[in-house]
């Protein structure tokens, strides 16, 4: 497929890395959807431009074209919710406004249990973390607007088993 893609198309091949992360040579101006392949073909990535800044859905795939990631974007910041998947299992999903983490955030572990909750306030503080052992919740930790710890609560087995007023306890 490489020899029946323009030039430009190409381009790709010369700042390749092993992370998906890197820049593209567009025009400062670009307007509209950007695509590269891998050399066998398989999609490699799709990515939306307004004014020449990520704007819409970024995909990325890997070279057997399975799916890696799925991330929203406005105006060149993160914007909505995206997703990573690793070896084809969601690993997260977070949601993201103008560029910081906001709401709810989600992990999960490789054989696809919940691996832990966070939870984002709009200036992307975080509220409250939930951490979970075979998709069971073991711990949540509560914090302020400016980030101080405020409170852990302890769990088995469901159940509420001791709360912890220091971030530390001796």
């Amino acid at each position: 497929m490489p020899e029946n893609l323009p030039d430009w198309m190409l381009v790709y091949k010369a700042v390749k890395f092993k992370d998906h992360q890197f820049s593209y040579p567009l025009p400062s101006l670009y307007n509209g959807e950007w695509a590269t392949w891998y050399e066998s073909g398989v999609n490699e990535s799709e990515e939306n431009y307004e004014y020449g800044k990520l704007d819409g859905l970024s995909t990325f795939w890997n070279e057997n074209g399975v799916k890696e990631s799925v991330e929203n974007y406005k105006d060149d910041k993160l914007d909505g919710l995206s997703t990573l998947w690793y070896n084809g299992a969601k690993a997260y999903e977070k949601n993201y406004k103008n560029g910081k983490l906001n709401g709810l955030s989600t992990s999960w572990n490789p054989d696809g249990t919940l691996n832990k909750k966070e939870y984002y306030a709009k200036e992307g503080n975080i509220q409250r973390y939930e951490l979970f052992e075979k998709g069971k919740l073991v711990n949540k930790e509560y914090y302020d607007p400016k980030d101080n710890f405020l409170k852990r609560e302890r769990f088995k087995k469901g159940k509420l088993v001791k709360t912890e007023k220091e971030q530390f306890p001796k």
